[in-house]
């Protein structure tokens, strides 16, 4: 790894924030950092691992609705969507650096995102950030 990929080590796995999101590609995969529950440490999942564990919390008695991690990164790819409405340019560093192109075209194609119909925003931030924001 060479500095550039520092952001990825284990050292920061421990000291993720709460409701924060960071991503990497593994194997072929694409993976997200995050911490489900305020106790819990981040760990990398795959969008599949991450969608699964977040609906068998929900069946668990301990499952704060509030707290639904799921539905806060749907929310939180919205948001980025949003931000670039009427081609806005500012967010798009942030997005580029977070979340570019390749890792949402690579999350569309995860098994759980077809399977349970949830490209809507993906879809969105794609349009939004790279679509309606190209110089064409």
């Amino acid at each position: 790894m060479d500095s550039k990929d520092d952001r990825f080590s284990g050292k920061e796995e421990e000291t993720l924030p709460p409701n924060k999101f960071k991503f990497r590609e593994d194997q072929q995969k694409m993976q997200i950092l995050s911490r489900i529950t305020p106790g819990s440490s981040a760990q990398y999942r795959t969008l599949s691992e991450l969608y699964e564990e977040c609906q068998l919390m929900k069946s668990e008695g301990g499952y704060n609705p509030d707290k639904n991690h799921w539905a806060y990164f749907m929310m939180y790819l919205n948001l980025l969507a949003d931000l670039c409405v009427q081609r806005n340019t500012v967010p798009l560093p942030y997005i580029n650096r977070n979340l570019p192109l390749k890792t949402l075209v690579a999350f569309l194609h995860e098994t759980t995102v077809k399977k349970n119909l949830l490209f809507q925003p993906f879809i969105r931030l794609v349009h939004h950030a790279f679509v309606e924001t190209s110089d064409y």
